[in-house]
């Protein structure tokens, strides 16, 4: 009878702890999903026809619609590989989990045939990166002004790997996550020793399509980046990451059954690679202490963190995310005393609400307020004598829900 108590009082907590997961998620959605497909010629590889569909941010869902107002809002980028003869429509749920939330969400639409070229699939994947920031510039493009250069390549299975390929070749993405990636010809593995940027690795604990040794584990293995994490789904299998299209599920007929769905498998990738990804594509602080209580916390996840000390692409040079309304981003004094009052400096663009927070190192609000800022310069003063000594971050939210960060030191 203990032990049943016992564990009834730990699956409410798990519970309790999922509520409060899911419902920042669903604080996040803010969008409708619009659709552009495309054909993008790539002169450097004999005119080569790159057809691709892009989902984005819209205030209205549609075919072609505009994308979401404000006009000078601008987006970070997915582009995200599919697998072995899987049609795109099986991963849906990547689009329609990260759109709403404020991302665009490419999927390139070439190399489904049964001989599929790894490596120019990849070069596909960092063309379309390519090409976006050139129609960033162009005033004639659908996506002026609008893409944010901030990249990520995604992919499952040999989309996967084709990420690793795409993130060898373009240096310059921002960060990159795969699921179930695959090995590929040329090696996705040998390709993860010259990656330098944050990557996130999923695995099926379940995969005996493409299993984590020999494929996804030799590839986290192989990283060079300073900021690597391997998640491990215990029982998810290589196909319910495709929402187990036939093709695939022909493939793992003999494989042990999983316990879980695959729309739990997918939803627990989402829920921490959208953690991961506004980290470090939209300078969100916060982002970073939710993933790791969200990998603690969902069942069945098991997880090797080599990002112990977070590399700092979130915050700006000045501590400002510079699509928002708030720049110039000054905190002091900092360190700051027990019992001192800090200021804080801060530029707007023009009058407008703000919120005002300072989370400790739990991920928790232990300051928070609403603030009228005026165009141009603002100093702000807070009164932090109820605060113990330790390590926080600062944060102001614009109305566009742009937030710049700070560290502060309480001694």
């Amino acid at each position: 009878m203990k032990s049943y108590i016992t564990n009834l009082k730990a699956i409410v907590v798990l519970l309790i702890g999922l509520f409060f997961i899911t419902g920042d998620l669903n604080a996040q959605i803010q969008y409708e999903i619009g659709k552009k497909t495309m054909t993008l010629t790539d002169a450097s590889r004999s005119n080569r026809k790159v057809n691709v569909v892009i989902f984005y941010p819209a205030d209205n869902g549609g075919t072609n619609v505009a994308m979401a107002l404000p006009a000078n809002k601008k987006f970070p980028l997915i582009v995200f590989g599919h697998g072995f003869i899987t049609p795109i429509h099986y991963y849906r749920y990547i689009k329609d989990f990260y759109v709403p939330r404020g991302f665009m969400v490419a999927y390139p639409r070439t190399e489904f045939g049964f001989f599929p070229d790894h490596e120019e699939f990849a070069k596909d994947m960092a063309f379309i990166i390519d090409e976006m920031e050139k129609m960033k510039l162009d005033p004639n493009s659908f996506f002026y002004g609008r893409y944010n250069n901030k990249s990520c390549v995604a992919g499952h299975s040999m989309g996967g790997g084709a990420a690793f390929l795409a993130a060898e070749m373009k240096p310059n993405i921002t960060t990159m996550f795969t699921i179930a990636a695959a090995e590929t010809n040329p090696s996705a593995i040998a390709a993860a020793q010259n990656i330098t940027i944050p990557a996130l690795v999923f695995s099926g604990g379940k995969d005996c399509v493409v299993p984590a040794s020999g494929n996804q584990e030799d590839m986290f293995n192989n990283l060079a980046s300073s900021c690597k994490v391997f998640v491990n789904q215990l029982e998810a299998t290589h196909c319910q990451f495709s929402m187990d299209n036939f093709f695939c599920t022909l493939g793992e007929s003999g494989c042990t059954p999983s316990n879980i769905s695959a729309d739990t498998t997918n939803l627990y990738s989402n829920m921490l690679s959208v953690s991961f990804l506004r980290y470090y594509m939209k300078y969100n602080a916060l982002a970073w202490p939710l993933f790791i209580s969200k990998m603690d916390s969902l069942p069945g996840v098991v997880y090797v963190n080599n990002c112990f000390v977070p590399t700092p692409p979130r915050i700006a040079e000045d501590g400002s995310d510079t699509e928002g309304l708030l720049s110039k981003f000054n905190v002091y004094p900092n360190p700051a005393n027990v019992n001192e009052n800090i200021s804080i400096d801060v530029i707007s663009t023009e009058t407008s609400e703000v919120n005002l927070n300072i989370i400790n190192t739990l991920g928790q609000q232990v300051v928070g307020r609403k603030v009228t800022v005026q165009e141009g310069v603002n100093t702000l003063s807070i009164d932090t004598q109820a605060l113990p000594a330790g390590n926080y971050i600062i944060t102001v939210t614009d109305k566009l829900y742009q937030r710049i960060s700070k560290p502060l030191l309480i001694q």
